[in-house]
Order: C-alpha cells, then sequence, then structure tokens
C-alpha cells in the first residue's frame, strides 16, 4: 500500500494547476504526536510500498519536519519527499534519512515560474535547487510538467510545456538538465521524453510528465467536464493507496484533495474500520467527473462519456459537435468537428481492456463489469 501524509496544508505557492483556492477542508498542521499515532495505525496493514509526504501542502513548511523523517523511518517504512524546493537548503542535504526527493520543479522559463505565485525569483528558485542536488548523493527526481492530455494545447495552463514540440521539448530537457547537472551530455535524439526517467547522473533524474488536472475538477476557463459512466477505475486507486489528511482523515484517492470520498478519520476508528469501507466508487460524482471527458461548455447534447474510448454513449441526437476533445488519440487534440453519435455499450471495443484490470477488482467490481458486456 502507497500512504500519502499531508503534514500540513499550508503552501507558500500558488501554482495555476492546483486545486489550493478552491479546497473547502479547513487548512492545519499535524502535531507530530498524531503523526505517529499514524504510523503506529500501518503496523495494521501487512506490507507499505513507501510513506510520501505530499498532498496538499510543502512538508518542508512543517516546522518539525526533520523529527518527521526521522520518526518515519524509526517505523521501518520507505519514505519518499513532495517538494516545490524553495525551502531545501544544505541542512537537508544527506543528513535526512528520505530514499527519495521529488522535486516539482515546473519552473522551464521565468515566464513560466511567473504562475507559481512565489514571492522567491526565478533565479535564487532555480539556484537552490541546483545547490541542493549538487552535493547531496541521496536520490533526486526532478519534475517537468507540460500541457494537459485532457485537452487541447490552446487551453492548457499558462505557459505549460508543450509536450507535442518534440524539438522544443528535447531542447528544454537537455537545458534544464544541464541546468542541475552540468556534466549532462543530453538525451538522444528520438528518445522517449514523457513518461519516463531521463538519467542526469547516478542518483538524480528527470521526469517529464503532463499536468495533472486533479479528476478533471481543474479545468481552465470556458471548458468543463462530461461525467463518465461507472467504470472501474484504471488506477485501482482505492485499493492500493490512502491519503491520510493533516487532521486524520482518511482518502482512498491521491487525487482527492478535498476529502470527497472521506472514509472516515483514523484518530476516531481503527484503520482496519476505515479499510474496509473502501469498496469500488464509481458511482461517485467525483469518480464519475474522473472518468469523464473535458469539452468545451458550449457543446449541446453530450450526457456521458464512456471512458475508455471517449466516445459519448448517450447525446440527444446524432450531430456535428464542435470542440469535442477526446483523451486517447492525440490526432483528436486539435480536431475542430468530430462527428459524435450514440454508441451502445456492447459495441465498446475497448471494454475488452478492462479484463487487464479484473485480477484487480473487488467481487462487486467484477460482477458489474461482466454485466456491462452481457447487457450492454
Amino acid at each position: 500500500m502507497q500512504v500519502f501524509i499531508e503534514l500540513t496544508r499550508f503552501c507558500n505557492f500558488a501554482c495555476d494547476f492546483c486545486p489550493q483556492p478552491s479546497i473547502a477542508r479547513p487548512s492545519g498542521v499535524m502535531p507530530l504526536s498524531e503523526l505517529r499515532r499514524v504510523l503506529e495505525a500501518l503496523r495494521a496493514v501487512p506490507w507499505i510500498e513507501y510513506v510520501m509526504f505530499s498532498n496538499l501542502g510543502e512538508p518542508l513548511l512543517y516546522p518539525e519536519f526533520a523529527e518527521a523523517c526521522r520518526m518515519v523511518k524509526s517505523f521501518g517504512h520507505t519514505l519518499y519527499v513532495t517538494t516545490h524546493g524553495e525551502r531545501l537548503e544544505d541542512k537537508h542535504k544527506n543528513t535526512l534519512p528520505v530514499d527519495c526527493w521529488f522535486i516539482s520543479y515546473r519552473s522551464t522559463s521565468e515566464q513560466a515560474f511567473a504562475h507559481r505565485g512565489a514571492r522567491a525569483s526565478y533565479e535564487d528558485y532555480t539556484r537552490r535547487i541546483a545547490s541542493f542536488v549538487e552535493s547531496n548523493t541521496q536520490p533526486v527526481t526532478i519534475y517537468l510538467m507540460g500541457n494537459s492530455e485532457w485537452y487541447n494545447l490552446e487551453a492548457g495552463f499558462a505557459d505549460a510545456l508543450d509536450l507535442a514540440d518534440r524539438r522544443k521539448l528535447e531542447e528544454t530537457v537537455n537545458a534544464v538538465g544541464r541546468r542541475f547537472c552540468p556534466e549532462f551530455g543530453g538525451v538522444e535524439r528520438g528518445a522517449t521524453l514523457v513518461g519516463v526517467h531521463v538519467p542526469l547522473r547516478p542518483n538524480v533524474s528527470l521526469y517529464t510528465s503532463r499536468t495533472c488536472n486533479w479528476a478533471n475538477r481543474v479545468l481552465p476557463a470556458g471548458y468543463t467536464v462530461v461525467p463518465g459512466l461507472p467504470h472501474p477505475c484504471p488506477y485501482g486507486y482505492y485499493q492500493r493507496q490512502i491519503v491520510v489528511y493533516w487532521n486524520g482523515d482518511v482518502s482512498p484517492c491521491c487525487l482527492d484533495y478535498d476529502g470527497e470520498l472521506k472514509l472516515g478519520n483514523l484518530f476516531a476508528d481503527p484503520l482496519p474500520a476505515l479499510l474496509a469501507r473502501r469498496k469500488c466508487v464509481q458511482s461517485h460524482p467525483f469518480c464519475q467527473d474522473c472518468m469523464g471527458t473535458v469539452v468545451r461548455k458550449s457543446i449541446p447534447g453530450l450526457k456521458h462519456v464512456c471512458y475508455y474510448c471517449a466516445e459519448p454513449l448517450q447525446t440527444a441526437e446524432t450531430k456535428q459537435l464542435e470542440g469535442f476533445i477526446g483523451w486517447m488519440e492525440p490526432p483528436k487534440y486539435k480536431a475542430e468537428l468530430v462527428q459524435l453519435k450514440p454508441l451502445e455499450l456492447a459495441d465498446c471495443k475497448p471494454l475488452e481492456r478492462i479484463d487487464a484490470f479484473l485480477d484487480d477488482m473487488t467481487p462487486q467490481a467484477h460482477r458489474l463489469v461482466e454485466s456491462w458486456k452481457t447487457e450492454g
């Protein structure tokens, strides 16, 4: 199981891709004594893949961060830390029992950094991370984020890296790589750069991914999400991870930034009882939005969208709908007009892919999927 612990919900950045401004749940800090209670509760889980300090706050703002790291390791867990990196200092180098640092750099240019709402200058920010990487011997992954796969490029987040521009992407990866590791020789022409770790030196890698839009809840102006039908979660989040918020509330999904899928509170109920409440929650509005499709708000008549093939299952009538954006086939990103037609679930060929997920599904999900296949 992957365990994400939110030490604090406070952050000194205001990134344009972050849902912080729309979060309704209260802000706060988890006392060190309650972190110990969380770790004690995790003893009930037979296997923990790792504990990660992350979620919706900056871990390095936690006043007892060093003590928190040592406490996690004293329980025998692998510890990962996700940080924007602005608070990294020399005292963090090689002194804390962190198994890997994940630095959300994202800012490939000063223009992009301006959209992160930071008080620090771009030059100081980059220099601080470079200083940390230079002599730190612990594993470090530096994250770059580009335009989202969920909607077309012109609607992406401000100054997001254009992942479709292959030449520019290679130039950016090489420039950022040498920014932090001057000895980096560059990537091979034509090498895969998105979704893979590009090694800069033995303990440092660069990872480029698409910007997360938090289950289709954080979208550019002029776009909305058409909910998907209740398919099984393709990521299996509700089975293989939990998020423990700063106040002890528990969710089965790391994208659940506002606690909509809350299972209960770890300080009020034993962890086994909370885990027993996990189930295939595809019918929840949050999950249906996550498995939906982003469209322009002007599109009429679109009620539900099939997550696996990105075609509407129910429409008022067959029609040309301007601006539909599918999620699976890249050519659809720039399509201005796509013919949309009613589609019977039994004719949905991508349903065959569900078989790949069945081994990791609950009995309830098995029955649900089989009913879809046989009944349509």
